[in-house]
């Protein structure tokens, strides 16, 4: 939070680092927990960036180890038939 006013109509607001906008000091806008550098829109939106790039990298994990499987198995089979070749000639 980088600046603290009060207005008659709201109270006392406080202006989020990340969006700039001012909010009200209470729980519904600010996750003191948290830290009270970013609103809780702002909190929420980098955890949701954070969950996604977890996901995303261990989907592309799990997409790798299954193609080096998959060429793992080929190999396999292709020395397996050159073998058979071999010793059919």
């Amino acid at each position: 939070m980088t600046g603290v006013r009060f207005r008659d109509d709201v109270g006392w607001e406080g202006r989020c680092n990340e969006c700039c906008e001012w909010w009200p000091l209470d729980q519904e806008f600010w996750y003191p927990r948290q830290g009270v550098a970013r609103c809780r829109g702002c909190l929420n939106l980098s955890q949701r960036r954070s969950e996604r790039r977890a996901r995303a990298s261990e989907a592309s994990a799990l997409r790798a180890a299954d193609r080096r499987r998959y060429l793992r198995e080929w190999a396999r089979e292709q020395r397996k038939r050159e073998r058979l070749a071999r010793t059919a000639a």
